[in-house]
């Protein structure tokens, strides 16, 4: 039987039960058998916590947006004992059933028991893996590619290692104090991470980086209303693609749920589905 404790980052009620449900679904596509612990955290401090029974419910920390969330929700998992060596913990938020995306529309079916055959689940990540066209570079460790982050697993043995989520580094390092130029001249993260995700979240192209045009759906130019949110944002995605550069530095697998063709165009055409 596999043990599994799901920690679900919500952002107030709206999307709670349906996604509880969701989750539900995906881990009986997945086991036969499973024992499921849930701990739910609500960044927005709007749920009444619950400590009693199952889903727990917490209050979650917004600072980070879903990785301080989860780090929270870890470490109530772990001061609870809802968590033994042979977990295997879902994180999840609250849009991961929800995006419209452009490429791997019914990414969810790919959860199931065949992506999983044959895996040492106490030994290996699961999730959905997005890349860049070309290496980038984070704290010295280069890789092109991290999983989605509204929806993964990661076995509890390598968490021990992993320690938390959020990037822990010393925001000098990584942003200006120039608002024009937003990013620290730091050789933390190389040059070409900074113009792809300048594209992803300003929406302004580097044409010395041709080969990335991705907007993010919420993406907007950068000013000073908008600098402090950008900043938070930025560590966040910092947060997710360091994940993915610590497991593979550690020699982790990946079981990518990425099955789909990958068009050649991706890096430069919409990210998301055109809403009808």
């Amino acid at each position: 039987m596999q043990k599994i404790v799901v920690l679900y980052l919500v952002f107030g009620d709206e999307d709670l039960d349906n996604g509880l449900y969701e989750i539900k679904n995906i881990l009986n596509n997945m086991f036969d058998y499973n024992d499921v612990k849930y701990v739910v955290i609500d960044n927005s401090n709007s749920i009444k916590e619950n400590f009693i029974d199952e889903p727990y419910i917490i209050s979650g920390n917004n600072s980070y947006f879903d990785f301080s969330g989860w780090d929270k929700g870890y470490l109530f998992a772990l001061e609870n004992n809802l968590i033994s060596d042979e977990t295997l913990i879902l994180f999840a938020n609250d849009t991961f059933f929800q995006r419209n995306y452009s490429d791997g529309e019914n990414f969810l079916e790919v959860f199931n028991k065949d992506i999983i055959k044959n895996k040492d689940l106490t030994k290996s990540a699961i999730g959905y893996m997005d890349d860049f066209p070309k290496d980038v570079i984070l704290n010295d460790i280069k890789f092109n590619s991290w999983i989605r982050s509204n929806i993964f697993f990661i076995p509890f043995k390598i968490m021990k290692d992993l320690s938390k989520l959020t990037f822990d580094f010393p925001k000098e390092r990584i942003f200006s104090d120039d608002i024009n130029k937003f990013w620290s001249n730091d050789d933390l993260i190389s040059d070409n991470w900074k113009a792809y995700i300048s594209s992803w979240l300003f929406g302004i192209e580097n044409n010395n980086y041709p080969e990335y045009k991705l907007h993010w759906l919420k993406s907007k130019p950068l000013n000073e209303s908008t600098w402090d949110f950008f900043q938070r944002k930025a560590i966040t995605i910092l947060s997710e693609h360091y994940l993915a550069a610590r497991l593979f530095n550690m020699n982790i697998e990946i079981i990518d749920t990425n099955i789909f063709p990958k068009d050649p165009l991706r890096h430069i055409k919409p990210y998301y589905k055109e809403q009808e």
